[in-house]
């Protein structure tokens, strides 16, 4: 019985509960100040945060401040979560 058991478990998807993945995001545009939006699309474009400082005339510990209160307020965990995001809020275009 244990071997159907491993059997089983190892046929499972690697994402258990997709239900949190398809809900609709809120709006979250509002929440983004003008320049952390300029931040968003230059990461969006592959902008390192040392070219994000020197493109936007900031320092580069600010730039890290924006991506942080951005990353919270997007509520997402990484840059990828924070670029599909701003996509699908339609603050991005490519």
């Amino acid at each position: 019985m244990n071997s159907n058991r491993a059997l089983f478990l190892s046929h499972q998807p690697l994402i258990r509960d997709t239900a949190p993945l398809l809900k609709p995001i809120r709006k979250v545009k509002s929440l983004v100040s003008e320049r952390e939006l300029q931040v968003i699309k230059l990461i969006a474009h592959e902008f390192s945060t040392k070219q994000i400082a020197s493109a936007l005339y900031i320092s580069y510990d600010t730039v890290c401040s924006h991506r942080k209160n951005i990353l919270r307020k997007l509520n997402v965990k990484n840059t990828a979560g924070m670029v599909r995001v701003a996509y699908e809020q339609r603050m991005l275009t490519f």
